[in-house]
């Protein structure tokens, strides 16, 4: 988590003109498996204006650990703005995706994490943060992280769909803005957390950056020194406890 080394993962056969807002990890195949927000406006927002008036999340998967993907198809669509997935893969085997809409976040699920069927009500109302990341506890809880305008928060939950009682967790610093939390666990007593940092006046991701926090049980997390690298809504994959990879958007 100290050393980065900076390079492309191209994701071939994309049927969309651009991906962004990637959420990464190793599959039930042992293959590495990205998702991401499939867009076909490459001008502007992409959350509020589809070309279609439709909103894709699309997944790919790669043979070779990572380094280039192969699009498999699309995993959850609607026609309504969305961004930002989030998975966590529930102790029996299926999979849960968090999703963002706008302040708020709803969620899907699916038995293999292919296709995804969106689940009733929201996991966080209105106003309370979008942009979800997401971590299930060894008491089979779950701790949800989304961004407010002063930082990142948490809320748990006992089965993973009502979030309440918000409390921040990193304080973005005088002047920034923090977002797109990204947290896995590392091995007992570590988990880490990829999160971006940008000037409070940009607009786009051109200077967006990354860095990382740590935690020892996913709850209490603090801030390392340092900036890993360039990019947007980073997505952590950790392959071993000595091998960790960041895919960001550009």
């Amino acid at each position: 988590g100290k050393t980065w080394n900076m390079s492309f993962a191209p994701v071939n056969d994309m049927s969309t003109r651009g991906g962004v807002d990637p959420e990464v990890f190793l599959g039930s195949d042992g293959k590495v498996w990205i998702y991401y927000f499939g867009s076909n406006n490459t001008r502007g927002d992409p959350a509020r204006n589809q070309p279609d008036d439709t909103w894709r999340i699309l997944i790919a998967k790669s043979n070779n650990n990572g380094k280039s993907f192969v699009e498999k198809g699309i995993s959850y669509q609607e026609n309504q703005g969305l961004t930002d997935p989030f998975v966590v893969e529930l102790r029996n085997g299926s999979y849960r995706m968090y999703i963002s809409r706008g302040a708020s976040v709803f969620s899907a699920v699916s038995k293999d994490g292919n296709l995804y069927v969106v689940e009733d009500g929201k996991r966080v109302e209105e106003g309370k943060g979008g942009v979800p990341g997401a971590l299930q506890l060894e008491d089979d809880s779950t701790v949800i992280f989304v961004c407010q305008r002063d930082g990142i928060y948490s809320s748990v939950s006992k089965d993973g769909l009502e979030f309440d009682d918000f409390e921040i967790v990193l304080e973005a610093p005088s002047g920034k803005m923090i977002c797109d939390p990204s947290p896995e666990k590392i091995s007992n007593n570590l988990y880490v957390m990829a999160y971006k940092e940008k000037p409070e006046n940009v607009r786009g991701p051109h200077e967006d950056y990354v860095r990382i926090a740590t935690s020892k049980d996913g709850l209490a997390w603090e801030k390392q020194e340092g900036i890993v690298g360039t990019g947007s809504v980073p997505a952590l994959l950790v392959l071993d406890e000595r091998h960790w990879k960041i895919y960001v958007s550009g």
